[in-house]
This record gives C-alpha cells, sequence and structure tokens, in this order.
C-alpha cells in the first residue's frame, strides 16, 4: 500500500535535512583531511566534534557564547580558539547568533617515537610512546619536537623508556625558529637512560639558531616523573642579555620523584634551570637527587623574573636506585638576580648545606620554610637577598 501523503512529507523533509548537514559539514570535513600529516609511529589528530555554541552577547571585539555547560568570551576574527575542557579548536562557522566550533582530537591510542618539525595546532591524548627515539646532538628523545612547532598538547600520555639507553623521555630543541606553547598535562614519564624532558634554548647564532626569538610557554602540569638517570625535568637557554630570550615557562602540579639512579649518567639533580627568564614553578613536589634536587642558575644581570612557590622539596624522601652524595643539597642556586620564592618547604637530607647560593642579589624568600639538620642557607658573594 503506498505511503499517506503525510508520511511521504515527513521522509521527504528528513532527506533534504540529511542532505543539507552533508553539504554544510563536507568543507570542514575536506579541511581536515587535506591538513592531516603523517607522523612516524604515531596517526596524526584527525577532526573531532562539531560543537555549536549560542551567542548570548556582543561586546567590542569579543562575542559571549554559552553552550555544552561552559560559558566563555571569543574574540572576533580569530580562527582558533582555546576552551576549557575541550582544549584548541578550530572555528568553523560564524554568525551575529551562534559560533560553531571544531574539537582537535587523536586517532586510537598507538605506541612509537614521535618527531614533530615545524607543526602545529595538534592534541595527543591517551597514548602510550615507547621504542628508541630521534635526535639532534648526543641524546634522543622518544617525543622529539624541533624547528617552528607550536599550540601542541599532550594529555593523559605515558612517556615510555628510551630503549636507545641514552636518550630523554622527550627532547625539545629551539633554533629560534618560532617555538611556543607546548604543553603536558597529566602525562606519566617513565625512567629514562637520561632525562625525563629536556627543553634546550639555541636561538642564538653563535649556536647555528636563527636569531629569532627562543621558545615561550613550554609547560609541564599534574604530571608525574619516575626517577631517571640523569634530571627529570630541564630548561637550558643560551641567550644571556638578549631580548629574544627564552621563557614564560610554568612547571606546576607535578609530582617528580628524584634523579640520578645508578651513575651511568654526570649530573643527578632533580630540576634544572639554565638560563632561562620568566619561569613559573608552583605547587610541585621534588624527592631527593643523587646531587641535589634545584639546581638553578642565570648567565646575566637582568631580573630572572622567576616565580617558586608552595613547592616541597624534600631530601628525605628517596627513591630506590638512588645513592645521595654526601654533599648533595636541596637547593644551589647561582647567578640569579631577584625572582620570588614564596611559601616553599626545603627539607635537609643531612648536616651539609640545605641551600648553596653564590652571586646571587634581590632574592626574595621570606615566607619559604627551612628544615633539617642544617636550615640555615650558606650565601657568598651576593646581596641584598631576604630571609
Amino acid at each position: 500500500m503506498p505511503p499517506t501523503p503525510r508520511t511521504m512529507t515527513f521522509t521527504a523533509i528528513a532527506a533534504i535535512l540529511v542532505f543539507v548537514v552533508l553539504i554544510v559539514a563536507w568543507p570542514a570535513l575536506s579541511l581536515v583531511t587535506s591538513s592531516a600529516r603523517s607522523n612516524t609511529g604515531v596517526r596524526s589528530p584527525v577532526g573531532g566534534r562539531l560543537l555549536a555554541f549560542n551567542v548570548v552577547k556582543h561586546m567590542p571585539h569579543y562575542d559571549v557564547v554559552r553552550g555544552h555547560a561552559r560559558h566563555f568570551l571569543i574574540k572576533r576574527g580569530v580562527s582558533r580558539v582555546s576552551v576549557s575542557g575541550l582544549g584548541r579548536c578550530s572555528v568553523v562557522k560564524r554568525t551575529t547568533r551562534v559560533v560553531v566550533l571544531r574539537t582537535l582530537t587523536v586517532a586510537p591510542t598507538v605506541s612509537g617515537p614521535l618527531h614533530l618539525h615545524n607543526v602545529h595546532d595538534r592534541v595527543y591524548r591517551n597514548v602510550d610512546f615507547e621504542g628508541s627515539g630521534s635526535g639532534w646532538g648526543g641524546a634522543s628523545g622518544i617525543i622529539y619536537i624541533t624547528g617552528a612547532s607550536h599550540d601542541i598538547t599532550f594529555s593523559d600520555c605515558t612517556i615510555g623508556t628510551n630503549q636507545d639507553g641514552i636518550g630523554n623521555g622527550v627532547k625539545i630543541v629551539d633554533s629560534g625558529a618560532g617555538m611556543h606553547d607546548i604543553t603536558f598535562v597529566h602525562c606519566t614519564f617513565k625512567y629514562q637512560p637520561r632525562m625525563g624532558l629536556e627543553v634546550i634554548g639555541r636561538a642564538n647564532p653563535s649556536e647555528g639558531g636563527t636569531g629569532g626569538k627562543g621558545y615561550q610557554r613550554v609547560n609541564v602540569m599534574n604530571s608525574t616523573f619516575e626517577a631517571s638517570a640523569g634530571e627529570a625535568i630541564s630548561y637550558d637557554d643560551d641567550y644571556a642579555g638578549n631580548a629574544n630570550r627564552a621563557g614564560h615557562c610554568t612547571v606546576s602540579g607535578n609530582v617528580v620523584k628524584g634523579a640520578g639512579v645508578g651513575n651511568t649518567y654526570q649530573y643527578g639533580q632533580v630540576f634544572e634551570i639554565n638560563g632561562t627568564h620568566d619561569m613559573r614553578v608552583t605547587h610541585n613536589t621534588f624527592y631527593a637527587g643523587r646531587d641535589g634536587i634545584l639546581n638553578l642558575q642565570m648567565h646575566d644581570t637582568a631580573r630572572c623574573g622567576w616565580v617558586f612557590s608552595k613547592n616541597i622539596v624534600d631530601a628525605t624522601h628517596v627513591e630506590p636506585g638512588i645513592t645521595v652524595s654526601g654533599i648533595a643539597q636541596p637547593l644551589g642556586i647561582a647567578n640569579v638576580y631577584g625572582g620570588v620564592f614564596a611559601a616553599n618547604t626545603i627539607v635537609n637530607f643531612n648536616a651539609w648545606n640545605i641551600a648553596y647560593i653564590k652571586g646571587c642579589h634581590g632574592m626574595d624568600w621570606r615566607t619559604t620554610s627551612w628544615f633539617g639538620p642544617d636550615n640555615v642557607p650558606y650565601q657568598t658573594e651576593s646581596s641584598g637577598n631576604l630571609f
């Protein structure tokens, strides 16, 4: 029996709606497919969900939008935006009444090393990176990032032990090409033959760099570092005294379980800053390293711009495989000008110095607490520091 006119009407409407949705969605899907790039060992991210948000208010240069349990501002004219809980999103469509965003997602969890060069706008979520790394210089990284890479997020990932026997978990080498906004959040860094996370600034032309801006906003947050043979976290910059220097990085909320397992790697401190300005280091817990915990130094007389606050530096917590040196100290700091070091708790392991301070001026440690057999920082060639 043929369908009634009413049924035919509903069927026709449904078919038309499906056709319209396909026409609207096809450009976005084509864009995602054409922009995908391949990487050794890990499939490239692909386009995620399309989410529509209602525009509830217009403001100069901004719109207020609401939807999907979120309420936020979005600047007019931008093609990408960061949204809490969604990460980086692309703006697919925008009218006076609605904004449509496309989330960035990743392919299913896979294993393998990853080299990103001049790559941007990527999110890697729940990926287990394993194998032998690659990289510049004498050490590799399972994750190796170079060039003008930017806006890359690793969320809830595991960085396995580098199987080449000499390398890092993550190695980031900046040549001044425009590297910025690389974030590790809720990640686990397994034991490494060298370092967990190493960020190397080589923008200076004297060391082969372009002379451009050094790396900016390379962050690690709410992550766990197993003790490795070398430093767990290291930030380095060779652009002392230059306006293009690296900096503005955040290290926050991490549990760092020590460094210096065995004696195969020369340096066994836990956390290092070597010349990088404007660092924000907050709410971390650092355990003992073979050669100390905090190794901090600068190479110019400009104010460092550091904020160290509410960290626990505990030399009494020693992970298996670490033999703490008799002259290791929780803090070694040199040639630092300025900086606020507030509400930290620093616990000494032995009767050696709780802190060795050399050539530092104008630091403010007034609200930091010092505990242990030797709980008075030792200073030399320094002035104007507040305790």
